[in-house]
């Protein structure tokens, strides 16, 4: 007998229809082109361009045109990138020409920028010039004669700390001083105490751009620090080529937590400014500034020091040197030593040239 065979039907799995390739590929180039133009847009139209360490910078402009403009804020370390704010003046056919004292704000877009740098209304402005002075009073004269501040409420600003600190973070009454970088800078014309305290603020961050800082911070030293050794180095000599040199060397006595043992913090402390000759009777005062007492740094410059000071301190002669006094060859120079045996000889020599010359 025949057996019956069951035949199962096998189910035929239906053909998926073939994805085209060049379907595929052009998609994903359509994506990719959409993500390309969203970020060049945030890139242009809305990105941070504005590179501040405070809340706003006093910036004065004097060009013809944006790109010009996107140019001198870029050179002043202002503008994060001066290409993005020419696209976005050539795409929006803006060709603004004005002069004048603008306030630029953290963290600003090319859209914010723009519409400030078009729509603020400038008030007058004067050109000052801030120079280094031995005084740290006489530097600010020139620069008070020209903006005309309430010279009672400036001098009583200075010496609020409290309302310094809100300002200016670190700041007090006697590192305020550290602010005055000397350079030709335009101020409002009748500025409010602050405002003038806010314009030398500004000249300051821009003197103290990423390269300055990155140098302050290998020294392992806060850009103030730096100030107020400078203001020690410019008035130990005004030789620019030995600045270099004394720096070293009172960096070296820092990092061995010596005293500095400087003359002219002494005279700045006992406001002998025009002695001739250091004894150690001025050494007897009781000042944070008295360097032969108080280890470390003073609280503040002992004058407003040149630039040429400040950088010099930066880029400080690296050296064995911890002692130095000045020569007795009438050069203006120093002479540097390694031990305390050799400073004294040198010393001795240097005493007996001024007792020669009855310098007292």
């Amino acid at each position: 007998m025949a057996r019956r065979v069951s035949r199962t039907k096998s189910k035929a799995k239906p053909l998926k229809p073939q994805k085209r390739a060049g379907y595929s590929t052009l998609k994903i180039s359509l994506i990719g082109i959409a993500i390309v133009l969203l970020g060049l847009f945030y890139w242009v139209f809305l990105a941070p361009n504005i590179h501040l360490r405070s809340k706003n910078l006093g910036v004065y402009v004097n060009v013809t045109g944006i790109n010009s403009l996107a140019d001198t804020l870029e050179r002043k370390g202002v503008l994060r990138s001066s290409f993005t704010l020419k696209v976005f003046c050539k795409l929006l056919d803006i060709s603004e020409s004005r002069k004048g004292l603008f306030q630029v704000k953290k963290s600003w877009n090319n859209c914010q920028l723009v519409y400030h740098l078009c729509k603020d209304s400038l008030r007058p402005s004067v050109k000052v010039k801030l120079e280094e002075f031995r005084s740290r009073a006489n530097a600010l004269k020139p620069v008070l004669k020209a903006a005309y501040p309430n010279k009672k409420e400036f001098s009583a600003l200075l010496k609020d700390s409290l309302a310094l600190r809100e300002s200016f973070s670190s700041i007090d009454q006697e590192s305020v001083y550290c602010l005055f970088v000397p350079n030709t800078f335009w101020v409002y014309e009748r500025s409010s105490p602050q405002e003038l305290l806010d314009a030398i603020f500004s000249e300051y961050q821009l003197f103290w751009n990423e390269t300055r800082l990155e140098k302050a911070a290998e020294i392992g030293r806060t850009p103030e620090e730096i100030v107020i050794l400078a203001s020690i180095v410019y008035s130990e000599t005004k030789n620019f080529e030995e600045m270099p040199l004394i720096a070293g060397t009172y960096i070296n006595r820092l990092k061995k937590n010596m005293r500095l043992e400087s003359d002219p913090t002494l005279l700045f402390a006992n406001n002998k400014f025009g002695a001739r000759r250091v004894n150690f009777k001025l050494a007897e005062i009781n000042s944070p500034y008295n360097t032969y007492r108080f280890s470390g740094l003073p609280p503040g410059p002992i004058c407003i020091p040149p630039r040429a000071a400040i950088d010099a301190v930066l880029n400080y002669e690296r050296h064995d040197f911890l002692f130095f006094c000045a020569s007795d060859n009438r050069s203006g120079c120093h002479t540097f030593s390694e031990t305390f045996d050799q400073h004294k000889l040198n010393a001795n020599r240097y005493r007996k040239y001024l007792n020669k010359r009855k310098i007292y």
